[in-house]
């Protein structure tokens, strides 16, 4: 599978990939800080009793083999970690589309190349 996708990259895609790459880590910095932070107070002001870690774990972006895994290895609540993570999956799966399908419409996600003159 990824020989397939790596031959499909043509040469302006690989041109672009350094740009793309310094606009993505700053970003995937920003998430990451947001999403502790979120996890943070929730452990604080949660009856739960669960650490801040886990929620960490729970609440970040990646997979969730390797955030459950992570989980077990550090020795923290797997289980909650997988759950965190299918419902998001799922979340992400029935409500993308129609959401995609509202936003598109809107005059801000519209290209103006493709707009006839009227």
């Amino acid at each position: 599978m990824g020989f397939n996708l790596g031959a499909k990259f043509k040469r302006d895609t690989l041109k672009a990939l350094p740009q793309a790459i310094v606009a993505g880590v700053p970003i995937l910095v920003l998430i990451g800080l947001a999403v502790s932070v979120v996890a943070v107070v929730v452990a604080r002001f949660a009856s739960s009793g669960e650490t801040p870690e886990t929620l960490v774990l729970g609440f970040s972006v990646g997979g969730m083999a390797e955030m459950t895994l992570t989980a077990q290895a550090l020795g923290h609540n797997a289980a909650l970690v997988a759950g965190f993570h299918a419902i998001r999956a799922l979340s992400v799966n029935l409500f993308a589309g129609p959401l995609w399908t509202r936003l598109s419409r809107l005059p801000c996600f519209q290209d103006p190349r493709s707009q006839r003159p009227s």
